[in-house]
Formats: C-alpha cells, structure tokens, sequence
C-alpha cells in the first residue's frame, strides 16, 4: 500500500489502517496476505471449516479479493489434512505462488509443494516438491527453501545459463579475432655506408662509422 495505509493482521482477520483518516477497515477473515504491485488487490488465506456427521471438516482456501469492490474470486481450496500457506505476488502482478502441505502416511510428518496460479484463478499448477517460504526473486524466477536440500534454489536457469552463454561468446569470439588476425610488426628501415658496410638509421646522411657520406 501506500505509505499512509498498511495492511496487518489481528485475531485471524486482516485491517487496512489508515493513517491520516485513521480509520480501520475490515478486510475478511484470513491470514498470510499480501498486497498486489498494483495496490488494488490482496491475496490471502481463508478458512473453511464445514461439520459432516459427527465431525468437522477444515480447509485452506486461497483467496483474491479486489479492495476497492470487495470482490472476492476463490483460487484454490485444499484437499483434506491439507493446508495453503506462503501466497506471494510475482513482480508483474500476473501469478501468484503459494505453498500446498498434507500428511503423509508416516503420522506427524507432513510434506510440501509450490504451486502457481493466477490471479483469476486459471493455470493452476504444481512447479515442484520439498519447498517452502518461497519468494519472487527479482531476476526471473522464483527462491524458495528446500527442506530436504537444506539450501535455497533458485528456479532462473535459463537466465543464469543464458548470462553465462553470452560471457563465454565473448570470450570465444575474443580468441578468434586474435587467431585470425596475427599481430603485424613493422620492421625499422635502414642504409648500409657503401664504404665500410655499416647499418646505419634511414634518417643519417653521413656513415655514423667512418663519416662516407650516404646515398
């Protein structure tokens, strides 16, 4: 937002507080939001807790909603024992990524995976396995945390190989040049003294060694 409203989150609900006017506004159940590079939307996450029988049933939802027409578009819903986390916006405002976690068939060990979507809700799909806490980078791609890597990736492959593909051009067409063109020297010019056969510069009028005079 801009520097006189800010988006926080208190008690399961997200507030936009605005400074000046001071005055708060209630933006819906939810948590994990975060404001679009436009400022005119936020992604979030939402519950939705439904009772079957004799027991209730929870799910994550991911949720766009426009600030300004409070309009609300559902992007996801998770499955059940699964949970949606982590939404981030890309830097063009046209995907929107976020963490899917579930139980596995091992009690208390759950695992992860990113997904992508799109602020319509369209082109939902999963990028990969075993991440977490995942950002846009600000070269093309995405960083998240893998866990079972215990290091950051980074998915911008082909732009980092296409950096390194130019350098090594470069450096390519660098050697060539110097092969196929061969460094010229230019050989100094001289006179030789008819009288005693001395080499002398082509500027002398005069033998440096016996005085004859040059021709």
């Amino acid at each position: 937002m801009n520097d006189n409203k800010i988006i926080y989150e208190s008690e399961g609900y997200i507030w936009n507080y605005d400074i000046v006017a001071k005055k708060t506004q209630d933006l819906g159940e939810g948590w994990n939001a975060e404001i679009s590079p436009d400022e005119k939307k936020l992604v979030y996450i939402s519950s939705d807790r439904k009772k079957a029988g004799e027991q209730w049933i929870n799910r994550s939802n991911l949720l766009v909603r426009d600030i300004s027409s409070e309009k609300v578009v559902k992007l996801s819903m998770s499955d059940i024992n699964e949970e949606l986390w982590a939404p981030s916006w890309s830097l063009d405002g046209k995907k929107i990524i976020f963490i899917k976690t579930g139980l596995q068939n091992t009690p208390y060990k759950s695992e992860s995976s990113l997904w992508s979507v799109s602020p319509d809700g369209l082109n939902l799909k999963k990028l990969t396995d075993n991440a977490s806490s995942p950002k846009w980078a600000s070269m093309p791609g995405i960083s998240f945390i893998s866990p079972s890597l215990a290091k950051i990736l980074i998915l911008s492959v082909i732009a980092f190989t296409g950096i390194l593909s130019l350098f090594g051009i470069f450096l390519i067409a660098r050697k060539t040049i110097k092969a196929v063109v061969p460094e010229v020297k230019v050989a100094s010019r001289s006179v030789f003294c008819t009288q005693c056969g001395k080499q002398n510069p082509a500027s002398a009028t005069y033998c440096t060694i016996c005085g004859e005079k040059l021709k």
